[in-house]
């Protein structure tokens, strides 16, 4: 069988302040989305951003967040759902998200508990950057090549 992996860059679980700090949190933490020393990187982020930006930033998500959740896992989830039927037998379909949920790796396990062998990575963005696909395509990897039996990609 073969697996398609959906990967868009990600949301917050909800639109609360502590669910869009541990979402910013994480994305901000990646080093190719902050290029700075690791140091540097980590002050920046718990004594300016995560003081600040998480109230914020939850007020903007809240204005748009649909009953249905959040937008960009709506329509990626919706994508999954259409591409799955238009493919048929013989192919399997998830989402995974480079930050938050549904993360990459539970996406890698679903693709493996339904039998796919190969797996066809699509990444969702708009252009290529280090700082989206470049950084979504290393944790497949990185997270592929710790299974027991590696997926083809």
């Amino acid at each position: 069988m073969i697996g398609l992996l959906l990967v868009n860059l990600g949301t917050p679980a909800s639109t609360s302040v502590g669910d869009v700090r541990r979402y910013l949190a994480e994305f901000l933490s990646d080093p190719r989305v902050i290029d700075l020393h690791p140091i540097a990187r980590f002050l920046l982020l718990h004594l300016v951003i995560l003081r600040t930006r998480p109230r914020r930033s939850a007020e903007q998500y809240r204005r748009i967040w649909t009953e249905r959740g959040s937008p960009l896992l709506i329509h990626t989830r919706d994508l999954a759902a259409a591409a799955a039927e238009r493919l048929g037998d013989g192919f399997a379909v998830a989402v995974g998200m480079r930050y938050g949920s549904p993360s990459i790796d539970a996406a890698l396990g679903e693709l493996e508990a339904r039998g796919a062998d190969a797996i066809v990575v699509l990444p969702l963005f708009p252009q290529y950057s280090s700082a989206s696909w470049g950084s979504a395509a290393e944790r497949v990897m990185t997270l592929a090549a710790r299974r027991t039996v590696v997926p083809a990609l």
